[in-house]
């Protein structure tokens, strides 16, 4: 009886502890549950609170893009400090260049700071930006013969990210010419006149510094034969009627090449045709284009008399130059 008691007594302990313990285990349960989902909430509002944040800092950046464009496109006007220097210019001239820095910074694409009067600043030397604006203007970069100073307009141009339309026209066609050539159109038409012979026409500016590109149309040749154009150094080849076109940086309309390299010996040119050229005095590099016929010839032409110059031979036959 008293062990059947005690029994009991055991059993029912046990069963109670074993109740209780199921009971703190699906209580540990549900805490776990409420724990995690609390943590999940933290998150959740963490993540959408950053998101949030960032949202707001592009929106400001962006109203504040937009009011700095609004700025400037109000005023066609537009007043510029570089590195000190003052200019006042237009909104269409700065933005001339679409893909140009100065563009960028003038439209919002690219920020742009003020100084302390309210003025756009650019921390780039002002002397040399000069030169900059005027090439906004006219499309040509009109350089002094000083080679250092070509070189700091170079890097400047490089900088506003102009570097594709680095040119520089230091000079015009006014011609030295022979006998026996007619010189129209402003001295930019050159015909064979008299007998059939040597014709020469040379630049009378001296090639010393910077880049230069010119073109001469063949405005009419007999038969292919006989016109030639290029570069030369005077010194070598002295400006007489024995002019040594074989000692020349030339191509001829007879598919000729001299002291050049590349695509285009044997390929004759005709009316129309147009020979494009450009010679950097810095490099001495020197190319010849003739685009409608796949020409296209390269040399190193350095001299101390460097001159560009044009060569007719048959009665009637012509050229016309210009410039980029």
């Amino acid at each position: 009886m008293i062990i059947n008691k005690t029994k009991n007594l055991i059993y029912n302990k046990i069963s109670e502890y074993i109740h209780k313990t199921m009971d703190s285990s699906a209580k540990l349960n549900a805490d776990l549950e409420q724990v995690e989902k609390r943590l999940t909430e933290m998150c959740q509002n963490v993540i959408k609170a950053t998101i949030d944040k960032q949202k707001e800092e592009i929106v400001k950046e962006l109203e504040k893009q937009s009011k700095s464009f609004q700025d400037i496109s109000s005023s066609p006007i537009i007043k510029i400090n570089v590195g000190g220097k003052k200019f006042t210019t237009t909104l269409a001239t700065l933005t001339s260049i679409p893909e140009s820095k100065l563009a960028k910074m003038f439209t919002g694409a690219l920020p742009i700071t003020k100084d302390d009067k309210d003025v756009y600043f650019i921390d780039r030397n002002g002397e040399y930006f000069a030169y900059i604006l005027d090439y906004l203007r006219e499309k040509v970069l009109l350089v002094p013969s000083d080679s250092f100073l070509l070189k700091k307009v170079r890097e400047e141009m490089e900088f506003f990210e102009l570097k594709s339309e680095v040119a520089a026209r230091t000079w015009t066609w006014d011609p030295l010419k022979q006998s026996g050539i007619s010189m129209t159109n402003n001295n930019m038409t050159i015909t064979k006149t008299g007998a059939a012979g040597c014709g020469i026409t040379i630049g009378e500016q001296l090639f010393e510094s910077g880049i230069h590109r010119w073109k001469v149309e063949v405005t009419h040749v007999n038969n292919h034969y006989w016109v030639c154009a290029g570069l030369f150094d005077e010194t070598v080849v002295p400006f007489s009627a024995g002019f040594n076109y074989g000692n020349t940086w030339s191509f001829t309309s007879y598919g000729e090449v001299y002291k050049m390299s590349g695509t285009g010996p044997g390929i004759m040119l005709s009316d129309g045709d147009v020979y494009e050229m450009e010679y950097d005095c810095d490099t001495g590099n020197f190319a010849i284009e003739v685009a409608k016929k796949g020409v296209k010839l390269t040399g190193i032409a350095k001299g101390s008399k460097m001159r560009a110059f044009a060569y007719v031979w048959t009665v009637g036959d012509s050229l016309t130059l210009s410039f980029d």
